[in-house]
């Protein structure tokens, strides 16, 4: 069972306070200053999710790393998806609809059987753009991406993670969480297991080593390495993890929550 958090973990940037003009100046840094957003700022699920559809899809795949990033995560998660047992899911702190308007642009939703996420106007009423957004009416496909069953309300990620097991009837112990947020990581490694994500989004690094972490890797291709240029090419492999002896790895059952 895997449990992937979304901004930062699967996207490149932090989509929802580039929305909400949360905008800090280290983060910007950290994420080589790609997909600045300008007023108006929003922070209602339904504000957010009209901004994004007025960015549109080159500003979407840009906030999530580029057509060579999302490649690679498409091939990641559409293994994990074909293995036997494995589930996929998003958490988020961030809202539910911009998420998976985030997904679909790029072909990632299909891959998961559910979003879960903050909802309406969970961070207030928000800008004025926010109140006229509230009343305004949305195209067929955004109203679609507000149309979903609004989950009981959780206070921290681990809760998810214990609620879907005990749905899948598996231990809590074997819900693999993955966040950058290292506040998340060590209260869920109270738990079980959590991978830290240190860079802004994924990398074939994480990906290869939570591969690894749960014995899926042998099957899998090693990804290629997209740097932030945009070229790609084929991670490296070490001498001493080439020379290591091939032995029998234990299967997890894969929950991914992003």
């Amino acid at each position: 069972m895997l449990a992937f958090d979304f901004d930062r973990t699967m996207s490149a940037v932090h989509i929802f306070k580039r929305l909400a003009g949360w905008q800090v100046d280290e983060e910007l840094k950290e994420e080589h200053g790609r997909a600045i957003v300008a007023e108006p700022f929003a922070m209602s699920e339904r504000g957010q999710l009209r901004r994004l559809s007025e960015l549109g899809e080159d500003w979407i795949v840009e906030a999530m790393g580029g057509r060579a990033r999302i490649a690679e995560l498409r091939r990641y998660l559409e293994y994990l998806a074909g293995q036997p047992g494995v589930h996929l899911i998003i958490v988020t702190r961030g809202f539910v609809g911009p998420v998976q308007l985030c997904l679909l642009q790029v072909g990632l939703l299909p891959l998961f059987e559910h979003v879960y996420g903050n909802s309406g106007d969970s961070y207030g009423t928000g800008t004025a753009y926010d109140q006229e957004s509230h009343n305004l009416e949305l195209t067929r496909k955004l109203k679609a991406l507000l149309d979903y069953k609004v989950d009981p309300p959780w206070g921290d990620k681990n809760e998810i993670l214990e609620r879907h097991a005990r749905r899948l009837n598996i231990r809590r112990s074997r819900a693999f969480l993955v966040d950058d947020d290292e506040g998340e990581v060590s209260m869920c490694k109270s738990f079980g297991p959590a991978h830290h994500v240190k860079a802004s989004g994924l990398t074939v690094h994480d990906m290869q080593a939570l591969l690894q972490a749960v014995g899926l890797d042998r099957d899998f291709a090693r990804p290629q390495v997209a740097d932030r240029g945009g070229s790609v090419a084929p991670a490296a492999t070490s001498h001493s993890e080439a020379a290591q002896p091939s032995r029998p790895r234990r299967r997890w059952r894969c929950f991914c929550c992003f």
